[in-house]
Formats: C-alpha cells, sequence, structure tokens
C-alpha cells in the first residue's frame, strides 16, 4: 500500500558521438537504457513528472535527454553514434526528453542525465552472451515509486526500503536497495542550507551595521532635541512617557522602512542569483543550476525580523537616551564622566563574568562549542569592567577590555589549537568579525585623547583640517558608531574578497597534490575501456598508468549503528602507480616514516587501504564521525554482495579527483569487486 508504481530498466554505460564536418563531438559518459515507454508513463501515476513521451524507441532508434543532446549538438533526425562493448551502433535521434523523472534518472555523482533510451534487446544483442573482460555488464534497475507527490513520496523510502530489503532476504541476496530520490533531495537541501548560511552570515555583518546606525539615529536625536527634552522633563514629563515617545517614533521609521526593505530585497535576492547562477552552473558535469524563487512566507519572515531587531533596538536606545540630567539638558552640557561604579553594577558585572567563565569551561570539553570558546574570555573581561574601574580610571579600564578582546579575537584560535575555526561554521566568522572590529573601535576611540594633541599640531594653521576634526573628537559615541559602521563595511567586502581568494588560491596548491608525479587524469567508459598501450600512442603521451576503478560498498565493521552500507568509489593500484608519484597524504599511521613507505606498505599488504580524510562521514561512519587510522572498513560489491575487510594505514586529501578507497589491485580484490570495478581510470605523464 506504501507504493503506487514499479518499473523495470536495463542500464549500461556507454560514449557517444557525432561527426560533423571535420569536428567530433562526444559524451564519453553516457550511458543507453531499455525501458517500456508506455509504462514508464504510467509508473506514478503522473505521466508529466516522468518525462517520458511518444512510444518506445525501435530498432536503429534513440531518444535523448536534453543534456545529451545540447553535448552532442543534435536535433531529432540526427544519427549518433555508441561504442559499448567493442562495439558500435548508429542510431537516429526520434525524441529528445527533459531532465526529468525517468528522462531523468541517474545514479552517478553528476548534477547531468545524458541518457540515451534505445529499444529493448539492444543491449542484449550487442553483448551476445558474454561481457567483454574488464568491462561492467549491464545493470538491472527496478524503480519503485512510493504513494504522494514527486517530493512528498520520498518521505516512505526508509519504510519501503526496509520491506523490500526483508522481502527479499535469502532470495536475491545480490539485490540492493538504494533510496535515490531521498539521497538526492538530501543532497540539494544540505547544498541550499550551504548557499543560505553563506548569504545569511555574509548578510548578518549588515544587520550589525544596521543596529549601529539605528542607534546613531536616536542618539543624534537625542543630542538635537536635548533642550527641549530637558524642558519637557522640568514640566512634569516621566522617563517612561519619554521612551514611549521614542519608540512611538523608532516604530513609524520601522514599520515603512521594513515593508521598503522586504521589497528591495526581492530584486537584491534576484540581482545575486542573476549573478551567481554563471559562476556555480559552469563547472562541468557538476554544476548547480540556481534559479530565483519567491515565497510569500519568506519574506513576511524577512519583514518581521527586520522591524523587530528595530523595534528591540529603538527599545534599547530609548532606556539609554531616557537616563538624562534635566538640568544639564536644559542648558545643554555634557554629562560628567562617572568613575566609580554602582553597588548593584558591580554585582551584575560579577555574576555576568561568572557564566562567561563558566560558559567557556564547558565548553572547553566540547568539539563544536566554539561560540563559548570564542565570546567567553571577552565576555568575561567586559563584566569585569565594574570591577577593574573601581582600581583604575574608567578610560584604562575599558583600554584593558578592549585591547583583551581584540587580542582573543586574533590569537584564541591559536591559543587553543586551531578549536574555534575547526568546530564552528559561517557564523563563527561573524562572531568573530564583529568582536574584532567593535573592540578595534573601543581602542581607537579610548586612544582618542592621545590622538588630539597630535592632531591639533598637525593641523596648526590649517582651518579646514581643524573644523572637520572639531566634530568627531568632541562626540565620541556618535564618532565611534560611525566608525564601527564603516568598518563593518569595510570587514564584509574583506571577508569575501579573502573569501573567493582562499578557494581560488587552493587549486594549484590542490591540483599539485593530488596530481603526484601525474600530468593527466584520463577516465573511460566502464563498458569499452582502452589498454595502456592504445592511449600511449597518443601524441604527446609519455607513460600511461591504468588504475582500476569502479562504485564499491562500504561500512565500518566496529562501528555500534546499524546503517546500511554507503557507496564510495575505489581504486585499485599498482607498482607503476606508486613509482610514478601517488598523491601526497594527510597522515599515516606511526610506524611509516614518509609518505612513499605507506603506499609502498599498501602493495605489500594485501589487507591494506588508504581513504580519503572524510571517508563515510555522510551517514556511514559511527555516528557520522571522522574514520581513523587503524578502523577497519568492510568493503562490498555492489552487485553480488561479496566483501572483504581492509585494515586503514593512512589518510589523502580531500580527494577532488573522486579517487575513493586505495587498495592494491591483487586478483583477490579483482574477483570479490568484479563486474563492479573495471580498468577504466589512467593517470597519465605527458611529454616535456
Amino acid at each position: 500500500p506504501r507504493i503506487d508504481g514499479v518499473v523495470t530498466m536495463l542500464r549500461a554505460e556507454a560514449s557517444l558521438s557525432v561527426t560533423q564536418g571535420d569536428e567530433t563531438l562526444a559524451e564519453p559518459d553516457a550511458q543507453l537504457v531499455e525501458v517500456d515507454f508506455d509504462a514508464a508513463r504510467s509508473f506514478g501515476g503522473d505521466p508529466a513528472a516522468t518525462g517520458i513521451s511518444g512510444a518506445t524507441p525501435g530498432p536503429g532508434e534513440v531518444a535523448v535527454t536534453e543534456d545529451l543532446a545540447e553535448t552532442l549538438e543534435v536535433a531529432t533526425g540526427d544519427d549518433v553514434t555508441a561504442f559499448l562493448y567493442g562495439r558500435s551502433l548508429t542510431l537516429e535521434v526520434v525524441r529528445v526528453l527533459p531532465r526529468l523523472g525517468i528522462a531523468g534518472f541517474w545514479t552517478g555523482f553528476e548534477s547531468v542525465s545524458p541518457n540515451a533510451f534505445v529499444a529493448p534487446g539492444t543491449l542484449s544483442d550487442v553483448v551476445s552472451g558474454r561481457v567483454p573482460k574488464g568491462a561492467r555488464p549491464p545493470i538491472t534497475s527496478v524503480l519503485v515509486s512510493n504513494r504522494g507527490g514527486v517530493e512528498q513520496g520520498a518521505a516512505l523510502s526508509d519504510d519501503v526500503a526496509r520491506l523490500i530489503r526483508e522481502r527479499v532476504t535469502g532470495t536475491l541476496d545480490a539485490l540492493r536497495v538504494e533510496t535515490y530520490k531521498e539521497d538526492v533531495l538530501d543532497a540539494a537541501e544540505e547544498q541550499g542550507d550551504m548557499f543560505s548560511e553563506l548569504f545569511l552570515g555574509i548578510g548578518s555583518f549588515a544587520v550589525v551595521a544596521g543596529v549601529l546606525l539605528l542607534v546613531n539615529i536616536f542618539v543624534m536625536l537625542a543630542e538635537e532635541r536635548k533642550s527641549q527634552l530637558g524642558m519637557l522633563r522640568a514640566v512634569g514629563l516621566r522617563r517612561s512617557d519619554l521612551v514611549r515617545t521614542f519608540y512611538v517614533q523608532g516604530a513609524l521609521y520601522s514599520l515603512p522602512s521594513g515593508l521598503l526593505g522586504a521589497l528591495l530585497g526581492i530584486g537584491v535576492g534576484y540581482a545575486i542569483v542573476v549573478v551567481a547562477a554563471p559562476i556555480f552552473g559552469g563547472i562541468g558535469d557538476f554544476s548547480l543550476d540556481l534559479r530565483f524563487s519567491m515565497e510569500p512566507a519568506s519574506i513576511v519572515t524577512g519583514f518581521c525580523i527586520g522591524v523587530l531587531i528595530s523595534l528591540v533596538t529603538v527599545f534599547g536606545t530609548s532606556l539609554r537616551i531616557s537616563r538624562l540630567n534635566v538640568i544639564r539638558a536644559i542648558r545643554d552640557l555634557p554629562d560628567p564622566k562617572q568613575e566609580r561604579a554602582r553597588t548593584s553594577t558591580l554585582v551584575a558585572g560579577s555574576l555576568g563574568a561568572a557564566a562567561a567563565a563558566a560558559w567557556f569551561a564547558t565548553s572547553l570539553p566540547s568539539d563544536d562549542a566554539w561560540a563559548g570558546l570564542l565570546l567567553g574570555p571577552p565576555l568575561c573581561a567586559f563584566c569585569l569592567l565594574p570591577l577593574l574601574r573601581r582600581a583604575v580610571t574608567r578610560r584604562s579600564a575599558v583600554l584593558v577590555v578592549a585591547v583583551i578582546g581584540l587580542a582573543w579575537g586574533v590569537f584564541g584560535n591559536a591559543l587553543l589549537g586551531g578549536r574555534i575555526l575547526d568546530g564552528g561554521d559561517i557564523f563563527v566568522f561573524v562572531l568573530q568579525g564583529v568582536l574584532l572590529n567593535v573592540s578595534g573601535v573601543v581602542l581607537l576611540s579610548q586612544t582618542q585623547e592621545n590622538l588630539e594633541g597630535a592632531l591639533h599640531r598637525f593641523a596648526a594653521g590649517r582651518l579646514a583640517l581643524r573644523l572637520g576634526l572639531a566634530y568627531p573628537l568632541a562626540r565620541r559615541v556618535r564618532t565611534g558608531l560611525t566608525l564601527g559602521m564603516f568598518s563593518l563595511v569595510v570587514f564584509t567586502m574583506v571577508f569575501i574578497a579573502v573569501l573567493a581568494r582562499i578557494f581560488g588560491g587552493q587549486v594549484e596548491d590542490t591540483t599539485r597534490r593530488e596530481a603526484g608525479g601525474y600530468d593527466i587524469l584520463a577516465e573511460s567508459s566502464t563498458s569499452n575501456p582502452p589498454s595502456a598501450r592504445e592511449l600511449e600512442a597518443v601524441e604527446g603521451v609519455e607513460s600511461v598508468t591504468p588504475l582500476d576503478y569502479g562504485i564499491a560498498l562500504f561500512a565500518l565493521p566496529d562501528a555500534t549503528t546499524e546503517e546500511p552500507p554507503s557507496q564510495w568509489t575505489i581504486t585499485g593500484i599498482g607498482e607503476d602507480f606508486v613509482e610514478g608519484g601517488p598523491p601526497a597524504l594527510e597522515e599515516r599511521a606511526p610506524r611509516f616514516d614518509t609518505d612513499a613507505d605507506a603506499w609502498r606498505a599498501l602493495l605489500d599488504d594485501p589487507d591494506a587501504a588508504i581513504v580519503p580524510e572524510f571517508f563515510l562521514l555522510e551517514g556511514g561512519g559511527p555516528q557520522g564521525s571522522l574514520v581513523d587510522v587503524g578502523d577497519r572498513v568492510s568493503i562490498l560489491n555492489p552487485l553480488t554482495g561479496e566483501g572483504t575487510i581492509k585494515e586503514i594505514v593512512a589518510l589523502s586529501g580531500n580527494d577532488f579527483a573522486f579517487s575513493g578507497v586505495y587498495v592494491a589491485a591483487t586478483e583477490e580484490v579483482r574477483e570479490v569487486l568484479r563486474g563492479s570495478v573495471t580498468p577504466s581510470r589512467f593517470f597519465v605523464v605527458a611529454e616535456g
């Protein structure tokens, strides 16, 4: 009762090409698919959601997806050539299908679907009962549609997968059940959350700058009307009435401004998508298709959050402004400096310092309590400010606190062994940026007295300069707030530039570490892999090292969780690969002095494996944790269920080449992973 459709398809990887005059266009990573179009259209009860239209292609015909048609630049009526299992097929394009539903079904890591649908029986005729040695055989897939909408049905995936496994246990042990749609939706949601977190982190600086702007505006309004406010208080206006007056005025500013900001935010969001879409959409098969989407709920939420921040800021500022001295306000005299703090302030400060210290202490044993590690010491120092003012002057106390905040923002992460940045997310940079800016502005404001004399001496005889410095030096609070806003804006620009530079600067170093002693990484179709000798005959190639490459299932036998095996890439290496210069390692067992020793041990020890440092992080590790050197990992053939256990002796880097788990390409491994791993990857050394 949980499913509303079942359809079977047969798939095989193939290379497709088109020759147009002297130019040849090719898609080496396409797949030929056999499926009954009538059965596919009835899959799930919504024909429009399947992407399948028309009749099933006949002999010599093919229906291609938009992705494949765009790559080959073909349309209906054109001929394409498919290469697989040592044979070639000439096929006429009869239909172009969208990347949607069954038409866009793709199990690889790419975000495109270069599918080619052919007549049933085509693959059987090509194979003729025997798959060539080293090639991956065609795969039969049974697609199951859960009840519910296109996305809502994924909520039943775990239950349906469990029931299918229970039903086939002992009958079809080699059957592997995968929740592809749920995994794709989860990945899309995770990527969306990453983008949202990035933009929200950058936007948080604008929020803080906006808060400072609001405070500055109301402080300025209070200063301009100081005498009037003093007269109103003298004739009987209560402090609460004064707060309400400012609050009503702030609400009149906040509500229409929030509405205007929400409307302008729609335009800004659209502009960001227009600018960012070509950047993230131009990275090949792994491109992200960014689209502008506007939901009324998100617009209303943004409006409410903006207005709430404004009203809270206005209320807090109004409370501070209402504490004016009537006589000084009427005469427009500056408030005296208060050197000694009240007893209530001392008690509150002591309690706050104790709470901040406790927050920091409880965050030390945790791996992800970065907020307490970053903010604990500065908050403790700030809360101790009233006590420091009992021992030293107010200016000296503020200087000490500002220096502590600035120093901890700069060196705190290093003093804690990198735990603040390693355990946080994008918001750790937001809090660190605010801490550095606030501490720097306060420090500059408190040293203003020392700068004032030097500036006056420098400005002697320069009337314009003296007049320009008069107001900022006289109004320290407003000057500090203005400096804070500008510094946050500049900090945001520098933060974005540094972020872009970090990603861009990693390309050269990452390529060097991934490449080792090789120049080119070449991959071929798993159904028709060439030999190393054929590639060495290509002009400009000095040497070629073949690797066994494919997909396997992995699990940690020592883990306490009962998660099903996770899919990951695997690479089988030989002597030539190690001699040619393998990738650099991030960590290795203590018994190895160099990376070369670890790679050599991989060849000598049939039970050893080298895995990426983020191996099995997504759901496969023990409670989602990283694996470590010395752990064991089970390797299973996804087609037959056979397996073997290896010990992790080293960790490779970020694995941008998707090499996955490295093992020695022994006969035992090849037998266990037969049909799943093929000699379809080659590391090439170019001449010169």
